[in-house]
């Protein structure tokens, strides 16, 4: 058996030596030491066969090579297990790439559920009887549901008495429309609400304005009246283009002592926004936020300039308040 078993395995470990002889200008470092597990267990599965069944005339020698190829062996197969183990993680990794990866999540179908448990793990599950409802707020108040926002939105308001008691308010709006993709359709709509005591015609809009990327534009206007309140709304619809640059002026006057609230809530996300406000003398003015998640931070406050700004995002329904009062003479 000793002359089959011994020049198979003497072939066999020849033949990978000139081979590895042969491919070594072609072979990197990285990928001989790759090998090493693999020349390890050839060659100590030969010693350790050659040990065992070889003809020795020492029986130390015997003993020694058998040993020194049990060893070996071991040494490759720990090394060819460490090195299954290793690739296992990298699988692992790579899996947990694809898993997560965006263009996997889109095709999901409980992407809420997948949502709701990662949210619970961030924040430790610490209400779990109203989590449920918290993360329902978050989803439908917080997540964009429209294909654009507004970015640095600024508003200039210029407050004058026109009569006693009737207020001038001048307003100049500036904006950029960032859309989702050009082929997408944004419907930019602002609106106004104003007090009256007995009639509309208590309310005068001499001057409205409307340009988009500098071209004078005409919204669709819808007004309505609700508990003495004068409410117009203006919508137009814009395609075409990843951003639009928004003008838009106007002017209104009323009774002051009827309505002294000037306030606005956004109605998309809307990032950065600052507030110009000019005033008479002879008016105080009150400057809050309203629902934000910071604070403003004034820049401006002169007798008769307040400029107050917020960096970062504002939600729907967010936004801040003004109370005008005329102060009493001295």
């Amino acid at each position: 058996m000793n002359h089959v078993i011994f020049p198979i395995c003497r072939f066999a470990l020849v033949s990978i030596i000139a081979l590895n002889q042969k491919l070594m200008r072609f072979w990197s470092i990285r990928n001989l030491v790759a090998s090493i597990p693999y020349m390890a267990l050839l060659l100590g599965g030969y010693l350790f066969a050659h040990g065992t069944f070889g003809t020795f005339e020492n029986a130390a020698n015997k003993e020694f090579v058998s040993g020194l190829g049990k060893t070996i062996l071991a040494s490759g197969i720990f090394a060819l297990l460490l090195k299954t183990v290793q690739f296992l993680g990298v699988f692992k990794e790579e899996l947990s790439k694809v898993v997560y990866d965006q263009k996997f999540l889109a095709n999901r179908k409980d992407l809420m559920e997948v949502w709701e448990n990662t949210s619970k793990i961030i924040f430790k599950n610490k209400f779990p009887k109203i989590s449920k409802r918290l993360l329902k707020d978050i989803t439908e108040n917080y997540f964009p549901s429209q294909n654009f926002y507004y970015e640095d939105l600024e508003h200039f308001i210029t407050i004058t008495f026109a009569d006693q008691n009737v207020v001038e308010v001048s307003y100049t709006v500036n904006l950029e429309i960032i859309s989702s993709a050009q082929n997408e359709k944004c419907v930019f709509e602002f609106m106004s609400a104003v007090s009256f005591k007995e009639s509309e015609e208590e309310i005068e809009i001499p001057i409205r304005t409307l340009k988009i990327d500098g071209v004078l534009s005409f919204p669709e206007t819808t007004k309505s009246i609700t508990n003495n309140t004068l409410i117009t709304k203006h919508t137009i619809a814009l395609q075409g283009k990843d951003s639009y640059k928004i003008e838009r002026h106007e002017i209104r006057r009323y009774r002051l002592d009827f309505d002294n609230i000037l306030y606005f809530r956004a109605i998309v996300l809307t990032n950065n926004l600052t507030v110009t406000l000019d005033h008479p003398d002879n008016l105080s003015v009150d400057f809050r936020k309203c629902g934000t998640i910071m604070d403003f931070t004034q820049h401006r406050n002169t007798q008769h300039v307040k400029q107050f700004r917020y960096n970062g995002v504002i939600y729907p329904q967010q936004g801040y308040i003004i109370t005008l009062n005329k102060k009493n003479h001295e």
